[in-house]
């Protein structure tokens, strides 16, 4: 059974911001100066503060191009347009000499 220990911030104020360089630090120390705590984390109304100061907790990445783009974007190598081209002309000149 794993032993936790709970750690609980009082000696650094809230929002101070980690220490620097913060993943060599001891845990209990960077929970403390996130004005955090080990077991319930943080209280309701300190997390819709920073909600609503930094925002949601994601990546916000670029949207991904369309289907439509890729293949445009196939299109422009000249090695795709020739395999295009033997797509087309392959069906109809067996159909010429068959």
């Amino acid at each position: 059974m794993a032993h936790t220990t709970r750690v609980v911030a009082e000696s650094v104020p809230a929002g101070a911001g980690p220490p620097e360089r913060w993943f060599a630090q001891d845990v209990g120390r960077v929970i403390a100066a996130m004005g955090s705590d080990s077991e319930h984390g943080l209280n309701r109304a300190e997390a819709a503060t920073r909600l609503a100061g930094y925002g949601p907790n994601e990546i916000v990445g670029e949207r991904p191009p369309s289907v439509w783009a890729v293949a445009l974007q196939q299109l422009r190598d000249p090695m795709n347009l020739m395999l295009v081209a033997v797509v087309v002309v392959t069906p109809a000149r067996a159909r010429s000499v068959g």
